[in-house]
């Protein structure tokens, strides 16, 4: 069995699930169990803390509240590996620690990286315990169209933005994603993680009027209003409405055939799912406000100076 605790929000969750259908599709006899808990402790469903997995058409996401029994050796490991592990570092610290385990942790059947690509055991034996955002599209590119395919909403986007939907798919589509929330209001998540400014926008949208014609923008941000009073844009500009759902502002945003994404794993998913054939996805630079460079970033992007 594998045994899944899942984190995050709807982008997180995304790369969680997409490195268990790896190994499942490396290992077909195991099943896979998702706990929660770490998500619902974290926030609010108002806050999109919450299954987000069952919107989509995902496979086996049985969601359970029993743990595992583990192995002597794993109790162990664990409990040496949290009684050392740098809680209060910077992240690149932390994420070297985490490497350090990695060989002696995977052996045992324990799946912990926070950040970064590493060669994980695919073979599997008895039951083992998988933790970690894996945001690296090396995890999966080898079953990359079954993962598109099954990442697609049960659910048709509603009418009310049947219209706006329309407009990106017949124009030359730019989806711009601002994102704010805890990136700006909470001063700890905002020292690693706000690192988009307005000047990267504008960069990203003088680079699109470059090369693309008739370039058509559209807005998508948790801060709608913030964003109409602070920032303004010199080509036809359109703003989502701000309070749809995140897997119907997904599928609205995977629509869009270029895209300026911020530092979210989110843009991430919208920007992989788009299919327009010379899309141009365009990103900051750096993920954090560290010097920690994670394997998030692919090959195709066009990476711009934030500062």
């Amino acid at each position: 069995m594998i045994h899944v605790y899942i984190r995050g929000r709807l982008g997180n969750q995304l790369f969680q699930y997409a490195f268990v259908r790896m190994l499942q599709h490396h290992n077909p006899e195991q099943q896979a169990v998702y706990h929660f808990d770490e998500v619902y402790s974290a926030g609010t469903p108002e806050q999109d803390f919450i299954n987000a997995l069952k919107d989509f058409n995902t496979v086996g996401v049985n969601e359970v509240c029993e743990h595992p029994r583990l192995s002597i050796v794993q109790r162990a490991l664990l409990k040496l590996y949290w009684y050392k592990y740098p809680h209060t570092a910077p992240i690149d610290l932390r994420t070297k620690y985490q490497k350090r385990w990695l060989r002696w942790m995977n052996n045992c059947g324990l799946y912990y990286l926070d950040i970064g690509y590493y060669p994980f055991n695919k073979k599997l034996k008895g039951d083992i315990i998988v933790s970690g955002n894996f945001e690296c599209e090396q995890y999966f590119e080898e079953i990359k169209e079954q993962i598109i395919k099954e990442l697609t909403p049960k659910r048709f986007v509603s009418k009310r933005n049947q219209k706006f939907l329309d407009k990106i798919q017949t124009t030359n589509s730019v989806s711009i994603s601002i994102r704010r929330g805890d990136f700006v209001e909470d001063s700890d998540v905002a020292k690693l993680h706000n690192v988009c400014t307005k000047t990267y926008y504008w960069r990203a949208v003088e680079y699109i009027k470059k090369h693309v014609d008739n370039p058509v923008l559209f807005v998508f941000s948790n801060d709608i209003e913030w964003v109409k009073q602070n920032m303004s844009f010199d080509i036809d500009t359109y703003y989502e409405n701000g309070d749809t759902p995140s897997w119907e502002v997904l599928e609205l945003m995977s629509n869009c055939k270029h895209f300026i994404i911020s530092n979210s794993s989110f843009n991430w998913w919208a920007q992989y799912r788009g299919t327009f054939k010379d899309k141009i996805v365009i990103a900051p630079e750096r993920w954090f406000n560290s010097p920690l460079i994670p394997d998030v970033f692919l090959d195709t992007w066009v990476k711009l100076p934030v500062s």
